[in-house]
């Protein structure tokens, strides 16, 4: 195979000077005017040319190569920047997703409040309706709904809860009437709160569904934060209230339900 230096001149032997213009004075005598035919020197410039592009030097290649990683790379990092962007935005100004990011979690233990033990009256009610949202619930978005009103299930699960509460303790109030009626002894407390509820506000003949609704939505959230137990006697069993748990933050969700309030509505009851 022949070797190229690249730092000698390139030089053109004699007899390819003599052919060159014996061919010049052939095409002059048979009347064709000079030739316009390119001299046979262009072979050794071609070699030459292709050897300069086979020993083009390695740290332009290496240079071109490290470039173009580095425009992939940044165009990543602008992308996934881009993207957390994007996110960011629409967990504040959007929907807030079932599976939010960790940092928009809260740690919370439970503790039992008798006030929504007890039963229903005046003060108490008060405070199931601070739960609510403006709107109860229902939400308009320009994105998320399509600007059609649609419902968080998170509110329609509280109201399911208020209603069965309200059922449970209605008709414990109507069973302890009628042992009052035919028992003079027994000692009935009469609810005056209860007893001026209309029937939608009783919401007996509406919470059928509810049993239903909410065991759905129990297997849907799945919450899987572990519970503290208790052994005693009559074996292992859960302790509900003094465990820390995660937990959605449950004041975000209802602020950004206000803000997307579809009507004017109010309370838990409605």
């Amino acid at each position: 195979m022949k070797k190229w230096n690249l730092f000698k001149r390139p030089q053109i032997p004699y007899h390819s000077i003599l052919r060159e213009k014996e061919f010049a004075s052939d095409s002059s005598d048979n009347g064709e005017g000079p030739s316009t035919s390119r001299p046979l020197m262009d072979d050794h410039e071609q070699d030459y040319s292709t050897s300069q592009a086979l020993h083009r030097p390695r740290r332009s290649i290496l240079t071109s190569t490290w470039c173009t990683i580095l425009i992939a790379l940044l165009s990543l990092l602008l992308g996934l920047i881009g993207g957390q962007f994007i996110r960011a935005e629409h967990d504040i100004d959007g929907y807030l997703p079932p599976y939010a990011h960790p940092a928009r979690n809260i740690h919370r233990t439970f503790t039992l409040n008798t006030t929504f033990t007890t039963p229903p009256s005046k003060t108490n009610a008060q405070l199931w309706d601070a739960l609510m949202p403006a709107g109860r619930g229902f939400v308009t978005h320009p994105h998320l709904t399509n600007a059609k009103p649609k419902a968080l299930s998170a509110f329609h699960q509280l109201h399911c809860l208020y209603g069965l509460r309200t059922a449970y303790f209605a008709q414990l109030n109507f069973l302890d009437k009628q042992k009052a009626a035919s028992d003079p002894a027994y000692m009935y407390e009469k609810n005056a709160y209860l007893d001026g509820m209309s029937e939608h506000e009783l919401g007996v003949f509406h919470v059928e569904h509810c049993f239903e609704y909410l065991r759905q939505a129990v297997m849907c959230a799945a919450d899987t934060n572990l519970e503290d137990t208790i052994v005693n006697d009559g074996g292992t069993e859960t302790a509900p209230w003094g465990t820390q748990r995660v937990c959605r933050d449950w004041e975000g969700v209802r602020v950004w339900a206000g803000k997307w309030a579809a009507g004017d509505g109010s309370g838990i009851v409605g």
